[in-house]
């Protein structure tokens, strides 16, 4: 394999991986949505069949039906957080691994793996976020169904609110959530891994793509495409950011952000060849 066809095969594994992550992180929020819809269907076919004549001794049935509901919502998004979490890591650490792989030059069989402790941690927050969730939506039903009770306000009032908190509220924040940390465990172990390589790949830098979303932040969208050494940071706007999620950005930059850190070869160079099992390539000129 020549250097061109080198890098041809690189640039294709890396576009291909960017597709699969993007195609995850909609898959993601398409399977929380089904959750959530589901679960909104249950909760007015639950209080549709509730008596017109809206009595105490109803309100304690209400909660239990609607309590089986919610925490039906916390295990399916608590299973599909982690597991949609896990699959964001394990590409980040392929958008290294895989295009290099692609190219001829297996750098994974000298790497050490990539301490996942910080996978773990941000796994076990951002389900408990989605528990807390469906914890703070059973409350605010509950809140209205007791308005009725006390007779502040028409049960119909109440189905409307609680409709509204299931279909706006709560659907905004779970997938504002999840695209949020699925991007920060994809960014951070494609970071990690890159810092790996560095030490046995001279030539190889990174680079900030854009996410394919819309409209994305105008600062994200002017840095898309530059270029810089693995342990310089970026420029986002005023910003200096490693890597998109960067932990010293502010929130403003990280929120929804589906932006992308790319491993970019500047040459096929290889640290130490002959104390490693990694075919050596011949250097760009």
């Amino acid at each position: 394999m020549n250097d061109k066809q080198r890098r041809k095969a690189f640039n294709s594994e890396r576009l291909r991986l960017r597709r699969e992550y993007a195609a995850l992180n909609k898959d993601t929020i398409a399977t929380m949505n089904t959750i959530l819809s589901t679960a909104l269907e249950q909760v007015q076919a639950i209080l549709r069949a509730s008596p017109t004549d809206y009595q105490t001794w109803v309100l304690p049935q209400l909660e239990s039906q609607i309590k089986t509901v919610m925490d039906t919502v916390a295990l399916q998004g608590s299973s599909l957080t982690q597991s949609s979490l896990a699959s964001a890591w394990s590409n980040g650490l392929m958008t290294v691994d895989g295009p290099l792989l692609a190219a001829s030059v297996p750098i994974s069989t000298v790497l050490p793996s990539v301490d996942v402790r910080q996978l773990s941690a941000i796994s076990h927050l951002t389900t408990k976020k989605i528990t807390g969730i469906t914890l703070e939506t059973l409350n605010k039903i509950d809140t209205q169904l007791g308005l009725v009770v006390t007779g502040v306000q028409p049960f119909s009032d109440a189905i409307t609110v609680i409709t509204n908190v299931l279909d706006e509220t709560v659907r905004y924040r779970a997938t504002m959530i999840l695209q949020t940390e699925l991007s920060r465990v994809n960014s951070m172990a494609s970071h990690l891994r890159k810092l790996q390589a560095a030490d046995h790949l001279p030539g190889m830098k990174k680079q900030w793509r854009r996410s394919s979303r819309k409209h994305p932040r105008e600062t994200h969208a002017a840095a898309d495409g530059q270029i810089r050494e693995i342990d310089e940071p970026f420029d986002i706007g005023a910003i200096k950011m490693q890597h998109p999620h960067d932990p010293k950005a502010p929130a403003s930059e990280v929120i929804k952000c589906g932006c992308q850190s790319l491993p970019y070869m500047d040459s096929w160079e290889v640290k130490d060849p002959k104390k490693r099992s990694i075919p050596t390539p011949t250097v760009l000129t």
